[in-house]
């Protein structure tokens, strides 16, 4: 359904109109000024009401708690509705979804077998709604997802059910979920695009070798059985990496776009995922820049997505009471 045999030509002029609504709707990018202002707000009841004033809508759950999940997927499907208004073709932009399905799926499989609430696992960032995703497993029919999740969530299901295991329903899923945005994004001529799936393959790979490299015995089993297919990096180039030692990885990652993360060893998880995610927000800056296009769009979005999470970290911090230098050091570059 959603996967092509050869390339569907995209027209940059057709997302003029589409570009101008993006950029319009750039001006409301909290951008840094915003953020900056957002950290130094003395307490969380302070940074709420500065979003509250700033256009953010403050969500509540039953106890009058604000949702602050809520309230950020609202921010991100508003995104979305721009864009499904405003581009003539909205699969081209499917991919970017995937991961959402993805976890909805693994999270209603899992629900499933431990008789556990799927409501509050569910993430509405996806391309289909909660009902659709609980039918989905309850009838075992997964023809509606793109081809390789559909199978890995068939596969998912037979798998646990033998082994009880969890890790392998995210295994397969994963690793399918990539293949699938990696096909899907090569199958329109924007190349940047595929372009963009690589980067971020690459970096999921190299942040799971350098968790995993950590725990010494059994790493190199554990990564290559998780292991996500079409990056840059290949199999191979991890097999060296595990056999040469973490020098000889670190001194060749040091001749590539991941340079950032080179010195792995001596920096902790916590700044490792800041460096790739500021590496994978870079990847599509220069398209932002661009006077009209699809590049333009999906800048939009997968910046969108990153200033809610940049939003996120601010106001778990906030809540924890925390210095403003340390969350200042943990945002993402936008």
């Amino acid at each position: 359904m959603f996967l092509m045999k050869t390339r569907v030509k995209v027209r940059d002029e057709d997302y003029i109109y589409a570009s101008a609504r993006a950029k319009a709707r750039e001006a409301s990018f909290m951008g840094e000024d915003g953020m900056a202002r957002l950290v130094a707000m003395r307490d969380y009841d302070a940074a709420l009401r500065f979003l509250s004033e700033n256009g953010f809508e403050i969500l509540r759950d039953k106890e009058g708690h604000a949702d602050i999940e809520a309230m950020l997927d609202r921010y991100l499907e508003r995104a979305y509705l721009l864009v499904s208004e405003s581009v003539p073709d909205l699969d081209l932009f499917a991919f970017l979804r995937y991961p959402y399905d993805c976890h909805n799926i693994k999270s209603a499989i899992k629900a499933e077998f431990r008789k556990e609430d799927f409501g509050r696992l569910y993430m509405a960032l996806g391309r289909f709604t909660q009902k659709e995703i609980a039918d989905m497993v309850a009838k075992r029919d997964f023809s509606k997802l793109p081809r390789e999740m559909g199978k890995a969530a068939k596969q998912a299901i037979s798998v646990y059910a033998a082994t009880k295991d969890p890790q392998q329903i995210d295994i397969l899923l994963d690793k399918a979920c990539y293949g699938d945005m990696l096909k899907t994004a090569e199958s329109y001529s924007q190349k940047s695009f595929a372009a963009l799936v690589k980067v971020k393959i690459d970096l999921v790979n190299l942040l799971t070798y350098m968790r995993l490299v950590r725990m010494g015995q059994g790493a190199e089993e554990s990564f290559f059985a998780s292991f996500l297919e079409g990056g840059s990096l290949s199999e191979a180039w991890f097999a060296s990496a595990f056999k040469d030692g973490k020098e000889r990885a670190a001194r060749s990652l040091a001749g590539t776009v991941y340079a950032s993360l080179a010195a792995f060893d001596g920096l902790s998880l916590a700044v490792l995922e800041k460096r790739a995610d500021d590496l994978y927000i870079a990847s599509v800056k220069k398209d932002a820049f661009a006077t009209y296009g699809a590049e333009v769009i999906a800048a939009f979005l997968v910046k969108r997505e990153f200033e809610a999470k940049n939003i996120r970290i601010i106001l778990a911090a906030k809540k924890a009471g925390l210095d403003s230098a340390l969350i200042e050091e943990r945002l993402r570059v936008l």
